[in-house]
Formats: structure tokens, sequence, C-alpha cells
């Protein structure tokens, strides 16, 4: 029986834990959109941001008037108890032309428990190399298991 008790109040309490993480992780987003570069606005987006069992997807999007070309992206999920989270994943993509959305990028299954920060860089250059481009975002969420919630 003692140990019945055990378990309600251990559930009880990662529960209390959960929906206090939940709060807190919809209060601390942090999220830019318009970093600015020497030829105004950033062309670079982070755009279809999407959490699942299967892991977080997105798309770079380029909505400049010039191709973009040699656009790099990193994204890295940390955090949970204890810092027990921590993935990341890198890619390339050769050329966007204006308008134009990247094929979905994707970032693997997740798994563990706790608040978590979802940090992407992507970089570009405009075709002539003679700017740079880069774009921070950071999304707060929480992973409980392999279910992943992000607040975008």
């Amino acid at each position: 029986m003692k140990k019945n008790k055990l378990y309600a109040i251990a559930v009880v309490f990662l529960l209390a834990l959960s929906i206090n993480g939940i709060v807190n992780a919809k209060q601390t987003v942090e999220k830019d959109d318009n970093i600015q570069s020497l030829s105004g606005a950033n062309p670079i987006v982070i755009t279809k941001v999407k959490a699942s069992i299967f892991g977080i997807s997105f798309c770079v999007k380029n909505e400049g008037d010039e191709p973009m070309q040699h656009i790099t992206w990193e994204i890295f999920v940390t955090g949970g108890f204890y810092g027990n989270i921590n993935r990341s994943s890198w890619g390339k993509i050769e050329i966007l032309n204006p308008g134009e959305t990247s094929p979905t990028q994707f970032i693997g299954s997740i798994r563990g428990f706790g608040k978590i920060y979802v940090d992407w860089i992507a970089s570009g250059w405009n075709m002539q190399h003679t700017v740079a481009y880069v774009i921070e975002e950071t999304l707060a969420g929480f992973q409980l298991g392999p279910f992943t919630i992000l607040d975008n």
C-alpha cells in the first residue's frame, strides 16, 4: 500500500513539474525575424517549423530579390532535466532563388523530459559574394518522452 502511495505522489509531482515547465517555456520564447545586414532586411528566413514524435522539421526560405548561395544551417536542441537533451544537426543548401523554399530539413527523434530550447543559425551569400547574411532564432518548448511541444 505504501508503494502505491509513493508512486501516486511521484506521478503528481512529475505532472506538476511538466505543467510548470510548459507555462514557463511559453513565457521565454525569443524570436528575431528581422536581423539587419549591410544591404537591408535579411532575406534568409526559417519557416514551416513543426515538431512531432519523429523530430523537428523546418524549411529555409529566400525572401530576398536575388538568389542566395552556399546557405549553411545548424540546429541545436538542448535542455531537459539535468541538461540530458543535447542534439544537433547541420546541412548545406547550394542555391535558393528568390521566393524559393528549401526542401524540408530535419533533426530526428528527440527523447527526454523537461524544458528545451531549439536554436537555429543559417547563413548564406548573395551571388556576387559581396554580402553575407546570418539569421539566428530560438524557440522554447517542452519534451515529454518522445513528444516535442514547441511554442511557435
